[in-house]
């Protein structure tokens, strides 16, 4: 009998756990996966599948890390019922879509003494942290900051059809960028958006702008032709950083280019693993320690989104 190190719990089958989330944990030794769906065609052969969440936290041990894997828009219900026992959650982002849900959550887990982890898989990749160390190191010279990340086409039968704007671009993708310029000391309050081809669920995209201490912030979301995941900040020196696949969470060859001026001074080409699988194998008490400033950077990257949804649902029903 196999005596598993972790157990967890995949509350949604849809895509993105089947294709990235079951592989990942299937390669950490000595675990156990077990799921929750309603829909019986979407259970995985060799996977014991629970109907419900209320008999899946009955059912299984203190012990089980629950990975919730649904619409956005279900998030507060589902991590709601499991944060009430002293639970370890990990959810898909954006956590949650208003502040009022995650004001109620952070007091629950605050309560029952829970850990709760929004899935931002590139802050455990390499370019990630190559990008921090850089971009505090030229700080005070930073003139601009811009974030493209563009998709070809929205998944099809998928939460993303739907025209709600907690469903759109703007929090699917929008998330990253926000939650990232919110890491890195940020407090985007001072805002424009332009939205184009609006309500056109297959096509809209939206540009974000942003000025602060003299930096301007240029973001690009949503659909366009090919796609893009990039970030670069320039400088007052005439130097450009430019980071490519940056928000990718899997495995891939990912590259950084340097130049001075318009000549490339270097570029280096990076092999990020997965990880996802660098979370999963975390020790809990890893995530026990920085919850506070985790928790308060989700909150911050919430009231953005909102703020950012008012103006843009305006924009999109004018």
């Amino acid at each position: 009998m196999i005596a598993y190190k972790k157990i967890f719990c995949i509350v949604g089958l849809g895509k993105h756990a089947k294709l990235k989330l079951i592989p990942t944990i299937l390669n950490i030794k000595k675990t156990l996966i077990v799921s929750v769906t309603r829909n019986s065609k979407k259970s995985i052969n060799g996977i014991k599948n629970y109907k419900n969440t209320k008999t899946a936290i009955k059912t299984l041990s203190n012990d089980t890390n629950f990975i919730i894997s649904t619409p956005p828009n279900t998030h507060y219900p589902i991590a709601k019922e499991i944060l009430k026992q002293n639970a370890k959650v990990f959810i898909e982002k954006p956590a949650f879509v208003s502040f009022v849900q995650y004001r109620e959550i952070t007091d629950l887990v605050k309560l029952h003494n829970s850990v709760l982890v929004e899935l931002y898989a590139y802050k455990f990749s390499k370019i990630y942290k190559i990008f921090l160390k850089n971009f505090h190191y030229k700080k005070k010279f930073i003139s601009e900051l811009n974030i493209n990340f563009l998709i070809p086409a929205i998944p099809k039968n998928t939460f993303r059809n739907s025209k709600k704007i907690t469903n759109s671009s703007l929090f699917d993708i929008g998330c990253y960028p926000i939650s990232l310029l919110i890491d890195i000391g940020f407090k985007l309050k001072n805002f424009n958006i332009i939205i184009n081809n609006p309500l056109k669920v297959t096509k809209e995209s939206m540009k974000i702008y942003f000025v602060e201490n003299n930096i301007k912030i240029n973001i690009h979301i949503g659909i366009s032709k090919f796609y893009k995941n990039n970030i670069m900040f320039k400088t007052s020196k005439k130097e450009s950083f430019f980071y490519d696949y940056f928000f990718y969470g899997v495995a891939k060859e990912k590259k950084i280019i340097y130049k001075k001026g318009n000549k490339i001074i270097k570029k280096t080409y990076i092999h990020d693993h997965n990880s996802f699988e660098k979370i999963f194998i975390k020790k809990i008490n890893f995530f026990q320690k920085n919850q506070k400033n985790r928790l308060n950077a989700m909150g911050s990257t919430i009231k953005v989104l909102e703020n950012l949804a008012f103006k843009a649902n305006i924009k999109r029903f004018l």
